[in-house]
Formats: structure tokens, C-alpha cells, sequence
């Protein structure tokens, strides 16, 4: 057994012998009654049923000491509240674990404020040194002691609960393990390397190719002075010789020593200098890079420019010392030259090419994009559909897995109208797990205080699609494609932008931008240009739905049950369909064909609504009546009413747990 985990034993009572026994094991006020058992610190519940885990070091501490015996007093004055020493175990354990847990909570608590304490006086410390003060270092050598030991006994907690020391003392590897070893094993390797003659080296040679091959890309050339001319005649601004010389210089110690001094307490050097959290605010005109230093992606329409292209290539080779990698760079040729494979000089990309995280073909690009997509939102949603979720949790999973997937892809193409269904599917295959659909999908996709709060994935995108296109051009984004945009939307934005008789504007607008225009002709709501600009206010003005509220009942005391407290989340998913009728009681599987009679079967003779169930049929009935008592015995305040019962029932059956 381990020696910072004990195990403690279920134990039931099967007759006077046995409660007289654990009368006399159990009775003391003692904590040192309880036996230790040995047992295997397995996390198979078949190993270890009828056990629970509890850190040692919790019950050495004295204060936890005197709040459990008078916590298990009060335990054990419930006893006359249950028919039996069993069922009154039953409920003590629940009690038992909760208290537990509180406590280490409340520890935990106490624990992290002491590491933020400990860490303050720390920094406090550093900020002194920097300001060039006085510092005790006995007592920053002894606030650096006292850190070091509260984030020891962290990681030693967090090793325990990763298990790290059974890991290390023998635990065999898994099937999963020698899966990855073989594949691994299994994997392409390098055979050989084309030397520049044509030949293939093999074996040790390999390395001799490779590295002329490297040297050769990185060797230092000279620069041709009349391309360094050329390439900088387009910078406006240019620094003195003198400041160049003094950038280009190495540090001098003086302006070490000047930076270490103008130190502020959590900010960088210098006079005004960033805080470690965060960063400088943007001051003035906004610039953003268009052009990354190895990935430069340039769009052509002729044999012409390309041959400029190589000019200018070789313009900048020849004034840097740098030369293009030919076999990283390829060309895709669309539209009416998809066909040619000349290239240029560059390798002719057959599939398709990759730019920013999005794949360009010759064409059909978006159907072949949203196509991939669609597989790796079956991957990701096959992984989360095999976990015991609430239908909350799977919301979430929704909300936090699937969307950021395809927002990214939605910025570019538009979804078509295929996907959008597929998309659907898998959302509520996901929430129901392909089991019938007791709440309607109207209903699903309310807001949270009535509905299930289910993003609408398809309208989330074309609002995404739409609103950037809209940005572009109505905010004149500092970009090339404004044009762009201008064109194709300038007919369609002509109420809000002003724009002169000869500036360029298309009637038959590309599938992209057409795709556009459809979607904010069809919305239901006058779009304005805020709604353009804005896709989180659009989509809240398009999926904005009234709240659903049951007859008779203020919708803030129905949805304050329903969510309220610390119930588990199937609790609270059981309270949200009682309150919407929407359980597969009798009554409502005749109708739908599944069930031969909607009668209570518990012979009552009438039909079994979820009202019937919980609050009118004659055994709920004898239930309520049972725990009126109950609740009396805890708190003379409790009142049972129906519509307390109806539509948050399932609280109550959790807290009498």
C-alpha cells in the first residue's frame, strides 16, 4: 500500500452482529479508530469498488482534526432519518467526500495565496535591485527559500495525481504505445541524395552531400553596389551615416549600465518601458507587413510579368547576397492557362498550393477545401462523441472545437449549401448521439434561458464571409484587394458609399463576391453599415429569438431553477427538458408511434405527462409526501409546490443524495 494514500472500506450491515460491530469499530470520536486496509492503488473501478482515495497528509493536520468529529456528529444524528444503517451509510459517504473535498479546496486556497505572497515580496526585491536601493540579501536568499519549497510541494502533488512514480516503477506500455513504435518504425526514410551531376549518393555519403548542399545556400556572397542603388531608391526615409554606424556598433557597457538603471518595477528597460503582461498601444497609422521574408505568394497574368518576376529576383539576389530556393517554390497556373506546364523556371504545382493555411486549386477550390475541412470536424468530433457528456457539455464541445475549425476557412470561401447541411448533421448527431431529437432544432438554437444555446454554425459563417468582404471595401482597407471589392460591391453598397460615375463597378459579380451580395439581399433585417462591418453584431441581430417560457410561471423563477446551483450537468439537462415537456413519457411516445398506450403503467388510469410523473400520479405523490418529512427534519423553510417539483424535480432528487 502506499504510504500517502489510505483506502477506507464500504462496509454493509447485515444483521444486529454487524451493527454492534460497527457500532464498536466506528463509534469513537477518534480518528485513529479507522483502519488502514491494504488495497491496490489501481484506478480500475473493479479493483477497487467499495473504496474511495484520500491524501494522507489531509488527515494529519489538526484543525481538519476538529471539524471532522463535529462534522460526523451531525452525520450521525441523521441516523433516525433513514429506515435502515445501510441507507444511512450510503448518504454519510456522499456527505463524507463532499466535506473532504472542501476542506482541500479551502487548503488549496490558503496555499496558492501563499505562492502569490511569497512571489509579491519577490518582486518587490527585484524591483529595489533594479532601482539601484538597498536589498538584504539574507532575507531575499530567505524569500527565494520559501518559494522554492511551495513550488516543490506543488510539483510533488501534481506528480502524484499524473501517477509519474507508477509510471516509473513498472507499469507496462500499452497496445497504443507499440501502435506508435511500429508506425515509427514504419515510417519513409531517407535512401539516398541527387548530387548536382545527377548521381545518387547512398549511405555515408548522404551526409558529404548534404552539407556542400547547405554551405553552398548559405555561403556569403558579394553584393553587386549598382542592385543595392536600385533597390533602395524607393525608401524615402534613410538614417544618417552617423546613426547607422551607431546602430551597427556593438553595446557599450555605458549603455548597459544606463538601460539596467531606468529599470521599473515589472517593465522592461528604458524610460517607457512595456509591462511584462501586455504591450505598447498603436500610435498613429497602422501598418501591417504584406510580405513575408519565406513565403511570398505573387499573382500573375502573364508570360510577361512572370519574366519581370525573375527579374526582380535577381535584382534583389544581387544586392543581398541571397538566391530563391527553387525547390521550395512552385506556380499553379487557373483559369485559362490551367493547362500549361511550362512554369517559368519554377516546378509546376500539379495539386494544390498552400497559402496561409488555405489550399488554392485550378479549381472547384472552395468545394475541395470545405470537403477536407468536413473530414477533420469527423475526426475531431468522433474523438469528443465517445466521452460521457451532458447535453451542456456537448454544446461546448461545439462551441470550442468545431467552430474555430472552420471560421478561419469561412473568411475565404463561402460555405456551400451541401456543407451546410453535413455541418448541421454532425452538430446534432453530436448533441443527441444519434439518438431521436426530443427538443426541436428551432428550440436548440434559442439563447440558454429556454433554448440549448446551439451556435447556428451555417449563418455564423456566411455572416463571417459576408461581414469581411463588407469591411474590406467599406473601411478602405490599406490592401490591394479594396479594389477588389470596390468593383464587384459597389453596385450593391451604393446607399451607403458615395462613389464617382467613373470609378469601375461590375453588374455580374464573381462567385465569390455574388455569394456576398445573395446573402445580404436575402436577410430578413434592414442590413446597415454597422451590421456590415460588424459580424458579431449582425449575427446577434439574425439569431436573436424571444425566450421560452412556460405557461403561467415568470420565465426568471423557471430558468434560475433550471441553472441555478451546483447540480451536475445531466441533473440540469433533466431539469431543462421537465421545464420544456420534452421528456419520453408515455403520453408523448403514443403520439409519435413508439408506445401502445399513453396510460401510466403504475394502474392510476391516466395519461403519463411529465406532470403526471412528477407531481400528480398517486406514487409521486407518497415520494413528496416522504420527503416532506424530511425536509422538515433538515429545515422547518422547505415547501414542496408543484411547479417546484415539475420543473426543478430533479434538483431535489440530487440534493437528497
Amino acid at each position: 500500500m502506499q504510504g500517502d494514500v489510505f483506502l477506507l472500506q464500504e462496509v454493509h450491515l447485515r444483521d444486529e452482529e454487524d451493527v454492534s460491530a460497527f457500532t464498536r469499530e466506528w463509534g469513537g470520536r477518534r480518528l485513529e479508530v479507522i483502519r488502514e486496509l491494504p488495497g491496490c492503488l489501481s484506478t480500475s473501478r473493479s479493483l477497487i469498488l467499495g473504496f474511495w482515495r484520500l491524501n494522507t497528509l489531509l488527515l494529519e493536520a489538526e484543525a481538519f482534526k476538529a471539524v471532522f468529529t463535529s462534522f460526523y456528529r451531525s452525520v450521525r444524528a441523521m441516523r433516525p432519518m433513514y429506515a435502515s444503517v445501510v441507507e444511512w451509510w450510503e448518504a454519510a459517504k456522499c456527505r463524507l467526500a463532499k466535506f473532504c473535498r472542501a476542506v482541500r479546496a479551502r487548503g488549496a486556497g490558503r496555499d496558492r495565496a501563499g505562492v502569490a505572497k511569497v512571489s509579491a515580496d519577490l518582486t518587490y526585491l527585484h524591483g529595489c535591485f533594479n532601482r539601484g536601493e538597498h536589498v538584504d540579501w539574507a532575507l531575499y536568499e530567505g524569500v527565494k527559500e520559501r518559494l522554492r519549497g511551495l513550488l516543490e510541494a506543488r510539483a510533488k502533488a501534481l506528480a502524484f495525481q499524473a501517477r509519474l512514480r507508477e509510471l516509473e516503477e513498472g507499469e507496462k506500455p500499452s497496445s497504443y504505445f507499440f501502435q506508435a513504435a511500429r508506425a515509427r518504425r514504419s515510417a519513409p526514410a531517407f535512401v539516398g541524395l541527387k548530387r548536382p551531376d545527377g548521381t545518387v549518393a547512398e549511405g555515408s555519403a548522404m551526409l558529404a552531400v548534404a552539407e556542400a548542399y547547405y554551405a553552398e545556400l548559405f555561403s556569403r556572397r558579394a553584393c553587386d553596389p549598382g542592385a543595392e542603388a536600385a533597390l533602395l531608391d524607393c525608401v524615402s526615409a534613410r538614417l544618417e551615416s552617423e546613426e547607422a554606424q551607431s546602430m551597427e556598433a556593438d553595446v557599450s557597457l555605458e549603455e548597459v549600465r544606463e538601460a539596467l538603471l531606468s529599470l521599473r518595477d515589472g517593465r522592461s528597460p528604458g524610460h517607457d518601458g512595456r509591462r511584462r503582461c501586455g504591450g505598447w498601444g498603436a500610435s498613429g497609422e497602422v501598418l501591417k507587413i504584406q510580405q513575408y521574408a519565406d513565403d511570398t505568394t505573387m499573382f500573375v497574368s502573364s508570360a510577361r510579368s512572370l519574366g519581370r518576376i525573375w527579374a526582380l529576383t535577381d535584382l534583389f539576389g544581387a544586392g543581398t547576397g541571397s538566391k530563391v530556393n527553387l525547390a521550395k517554390s512552385s506556380v499553379l497556373y487557373c483559369g485559362r492557362w490551367r493547362d500549361d506546364r511550362s512554369g517559368g523556371g519554377f516546378s509546376v504545382c500539379t495539386g494544390g498550393l498552400k497559402i496561409l493555411g488555405v489550399r488554392f486549386f485550378a479549381r472547384d477550390s472552395a468545394a475541395l477545401n470545405w470537403e477536407a475541412r468536413l473530414n477533420l470536424v469527423r475526426t475531431r468530433l468522433g474523438v469528443w462523441t465517445r466521452r460521457q457528456l451532458s447535453l451542456t457539455g456537448r454544446v461546448v464541445v461545439v462551441r470550442s472545437v468545431l467552430l474555430p475549425l472552420l471560421i478561419h476557412l469561412a473568411y475565404v470561401f463561402p460555405v456551400p449549401a451541401r456543407t451546410k447541411l453535413t455541418l448541421t448533421r454532425l452538430v446534432f448527431r453530436v448533441l443527441w448521439g444519434g439518438r431521436y431529437e426530443y427538443v426541436s432544432r428551432e428550440l436548440m438554437y434559442m439563447p440558454v434561458s429556454g433554448g440549448g444555446g446551439v451556435p447556428r454554425i451555417p449563418l455564423k459563417l456566411d455572416v463571417l464571409h459576408a461581414c469581411f468582404a463588407s469591411r474590406i471595401f467599406l473601411e478602405r482597407a490599406p490592401h490591394g484587394c479594396y479594389y477588389f471589392a470596390r468593383f464587384y460591391l459597389a453596385g450593391f453598397f451604393r446607399h451607403l458609399v458615395a462613389l464617382s460615375h467613373v470609378v469601375p463597378r461590375s453588374e455580374s459579380p464573381s462567385p465569390g463576391y455574388e455569394s456576398v451580395i445573395r446573402f445580404l439581399r436575402q436577410c430578413p433585417l434592414p442590413v446597415t453599415r454597422e451590421d456590415a462591418t460588424d459580424h458579431r453584431a449582425l449575427y446577434a441581430r439574425l439569431a436573436s429569438r424571444q425566450v421560452v417560457t412556460p405557461s403561467g410561471v415568470p420565465a426568471g423563477v423557471v430558468w434560475s431553477r433550471v441553472s441555478g446551483g451546483g447540480a451536475p450537468g445531466a441533473v440540469r439537462d433533466l431539469q431543462w427538458r421537465c421545464a420544456l415537456g420534452r421528456l419520453p413519457v408515455r403520453e408523448i411516445l403514443h403520439r409519435h408511434g413508439c408506445a401502445a398506450s399513453p396510460l401510466c403503467p403504475r394502474g392510476c388510469g391516466a395519461p403519463e405527462t411529465v406532470s403526471h410523473v412528477f407531481w400528480d400520479c398517486p406514487f409521486a405523490g407518497e415520494f413528496w409526501t416522504l420527503v416532506r418529512g424530511l425536509l422538515r427534519r433538515v429545515g422547518p423553510g422547505h415547501v414542496l409546490s408543484r411547479d417546484g417539483v415539475v420543473w426543478s424535480g430533479a434538483a431535489w432528487g440530487y440534493c437528497l443524495q
